[in-house]
């Protein structure tokens, strides 16, 4: 069961990848890490994607600010692989502990 959940999972990132022109096609832009957290975005004129890596063991909420120029013209984060949505309009992001979270970005 775990392995068809892996498998699923890649399924989803390898067809988010062939149809992203963000990743495909964009530009890379990476923060400095902070507090276990690193933060990266892939960014298009028609898409912007945000990656977050928390190597904490425990959740994390991520304070927004410091990204507001990737985010300013955005209202949603869903993630790639859970099609969870967040708003952004908290200026706060829930990370899970010790997980790589991949978010379409949309306006």
């Amino acid at each position: 069961q775990q392995q068809q959940q892996i498998q699923q999972e890649l399924k989803v990132l390898l067809n988010f990848r062939k149809e992203s022109p963000a990743i495909t096609a964009g530009k890379f832009t990476h923060f400095s890490p902070e507090n276990g957290i690193y933060v990266y975005f892939r960014h298009s004129p028609k898409q912007t994607v945000m990656v977050a890596m928390n190597k904490n063991n425990q959740s994390v909420e991520l304070d927004l600010v410091r990204f507001t120029q990737f985010l300013s013209a955005h209202r949603l984060a869903i993630d790639v692989i859970s099609a969870e949505q967040q708003p952004l309009n908290d200026e706060k992001l829930m990370l899970k502990p010790t997980t790589t979270h991949i978010f379409n970005l949309q306006k």
